[in-house]
C-alpha cells in the first residue's frame, strides 16, 4: 500500500506543478552530467551554478564542449531548497538562455505508457521477493542456526514492497525512456554514492549501448562507508553482477587508496580535482585571529543532528558566554532539529561559516569535517557507538573524537584556553584550480569505452 501511495503522490506532484511532459535528449553530447538539483549557490538568469560541479560548469562552457546537465529533484525541507515547480521553471529558464548546454529534469517524466511500465516493474520486484524469502540461508552463516532476517525486515519490506521499491521502478523506467530515445552519447559523469538510482542509471546507459560512464565520488571515500566497498565478486562482469561504471574519478589519494584496498582495480581509477573543495587551494587562514564562534555542522540524519545539538548544550553549560554558537544543517536533510536560544541557524556557505569559526563540531559521518580540518580549524567529532566510525578523518592527527558531553566539555575547555591554532595545513584533496585532470578526461578520447 505504501508503494502505491508513493506513486500516487509522485504523480499528483507532477500534475499539480504541470511537470508531466516527457523530455528527450535529442543531440549527441560530448558529456552528460547527472546530479541532484536542490538549489543554486549563485543565481544568474543565463548561467548555471552547481554546488557539486562548481568551476567545471564554467570550464565546460568556455571549452566549447557540448554538454547536457541531467538533474534529479528530491523533496527537502532544508532552507533555500526549491520545490518541483521552481526547479522546473529554473530549468526552462536555463534552456531558454543557453544554446550550447542544455538541462533536463529526469524525474519529471511521466506518461501513460511509462506509468504502466513502472507498475509492471514494481510487480516484478514483489514477485522476486518471494524467491528470496524461500531461501532462508540468505540470512544465515554456514553451519549456524541463527537467522538475521528479523534485523533486515523493515529494510526488506521497504525495498521490495514499499516506497523504495516504487522509487527504484520510477528511476529505472525514467532512465530507460531517456536513453532508448537519445542518440549515442559519448561520456556520462554522475555523482557516485552507490544509491539505487545510480544502479538504474548505469544499467539503462549500458543497455542502450552509450559510451563511457564514470562515477564521481564527490566528497570523501570513508573507510567504513560500505556503499563504496561491495564484495570483490561484484567487480566481476556477468549478467547478474551489480551495475558498475567503467571508471571511478576520485579527488584524493586517500579515496584512491581506500578503493584499491577494497578490491577495485587501479586501472579503473582516474585522478580528478576535488570540485567541491577548490576554494582550499587558495585558502589562507589567519590562525592567530580569534573569531569567538563555534560552528555545529548537522548530519543528513535528523537523529544524529539532534544528538549533536543535545550533547553540545549539555557540555556547554557553565562554559564561556563570549562565544557565538552557529548551526548549519546538512543540505540534504529533510528536517531541522528545534534549536535552543543560544544557537543561531545559518544557511550561509560552508566555507564562509568555517572561515569565521574557531571550533567546528560535527557528527562522525559527515564529510564537512574535512573542510574544517583543511582550513586549520579545531575539529571535534561526535562518536556514535550505535554504528561504525564513519568519519573521513579516522586516525588523523589533531582531530578529537568524543562520545559524551563530559568528554566534549573537557576538550572544549582546552581549546577555549588556547589563543592560536596549531594545526598544519593539509593537502587532503587534489585542488588545482586549472582543472587539468578534468580537462584531460573530458577532452581526450583516451577514456572512451568501446561497447
Amino acid at each position: 500500500i505504501k508503494g502505491i501511495a508513493f506513486l500516487f503522490v509522485h504523480l499528483l506532484e507532477r500534475i499539480i506543478n504541470k511537470s508531466t511532459l516527457l523530455k528527450r535528449i535529442d543531440r549527441i553530447n560530448d558529456c552528460l552530467f547527472f546530479d541532484y538539483f536542490f538549489n543554486e549557490p549563485q543565481y544568474s538568469k543565463s548561467k548555471f551554478s552547481s554546488q557539486y560541479w562548481t568551476k567545471l560548469v564554467q570550464t565546460i562552457e568556455e571549452s566549447g564542449v557540448n554538454a547536457t546537465w541531467c538533474h534529479l529533484w528530491l523533496k527537502s525541507d532544508s532552507p533555500n531548497s526549491l520545490n518541483l515547480k521552481q526547479v522546473g521553471d529554473r530549468i526552462k529558464e536555463l534552456n531558454l538562455y543557453n544554446n550550447k548546454n542544455s538541462h533536463l529534469l529526469i524525474n519529471s517524466q511521466i506518461g501513460i505508457r511509462l506509468l504502466f511500465k513502472i507498475l509492471f516493474d514494481y510487480y516484478k520486484i514483489i514477485r522476486k521477493s518471494r524467491t528470496i524469502l524461500l531461501v532462508k540461508s540468505n540470512f544465515s552463516f554456514p553451519n549456524s542456526t541463527f537467522n538475521f532476517f528479523p534485523l533486515f525486515l523493515n529494510s526488506f519490506i521497504n525495498s521490495y514492497y514499499g516506497p523504495q521499491a516504487m522509487w527504484n521502478a520510477i528511476c529505472l523506467n525514467s532512465f530507460e525512456y531517456i536513453f532508448e530515445r537519445a542518440p549515442k552519447q559519448k561520456k556520462g559523469f554522475y555523482l557516485q554514492e552507490n544509491t539505487p538510482w545510480e544502479m538504474c542509471l548505469i544499467y539503462a546507459w549500458k543497455k542502450f549501448s552509450h559510451g563511457t560512464i564514470i562515477g564521481v565520488p564527490h566528497a570523501t571515500v570513508r573507510f567504513w562507508d560500505l556503499r563504496y566497498f561491495p564484495s570483490v565478486l561484484s567487480y566481476k562482469i556477468s549478467k547478474i553482477s551489480k551495475p558498475q561504471p567503467h571508471f571511478y574519478a576520485v579527488n584524493s589519494k586517500y579515496a584512491k587508496f581506500n578503493l584499491i584496498e577494497g578490491g577495485l582495480e587501479e586501472s579503473k581509477i582516474l585522478d580528478v580535482e576535488a570540485l567541491r573543495y577548490l576554494y582550499l587551494d587558495n585558502h589562507i587562514s589567519n590562525i592567530n585571529e580569534n573569531k569567538n564562534t563555534i560552528l555545529l555542522l548537522g548530519d543528513y540524519s535528523y537523529d544524529s543532528s539532534l544528538a549533536l545539538i543535545n550533547m553540545f548544550l549539555s557540555a556547554w553549560n557553565n562554559l564561556s558566554s563570549e562565544y557565538k554558537i552557529v548551526f548549519k544543517p546538512h543540505p540534504g536533510s529533510e528536517l531541522i532539529p528545534e534549536l535552543d536560544d543560544i544557537i543561531t541557524l545559518s544557511v550561509e556557505s560552508l566555507s564562509k561559516l568555517i572561515e569565521s569559526s574557531d571550533i567546528v563540531v560535527t557528527t562522525n559521518s559527515t564529510s564537512s569535517a574535512v573542510d574544517a580540518y583543511c582550513m586549520q580549524k579545531k575539529v571535534i567529532i561526535i562518536r556514535d557507538y550505535d554504528t561504525f566510525n564513519m568519519s573521513p578523518l579516522l586516525d588523523f592527527d589533531n582531530v578529537d573524537f568524543v562520545s559524551n558531553s563530559v568528554e566534549l566539555k573537557k576538550i572544549m575547555e582546552i581549546y577555549l584556553k588556547k589563543n592560536s591554532n596549531e594545526i598544519i595545513k593539509s593537502n587532503f584533496f587534489y585542488t588545482s584550480n586549472d582543472l587539468q585532470k578534468w580537462r584531460k578526461i573530458i577532452e581526450s578520447n583516451e577514456f572512451e569505452f568501446k561497447n
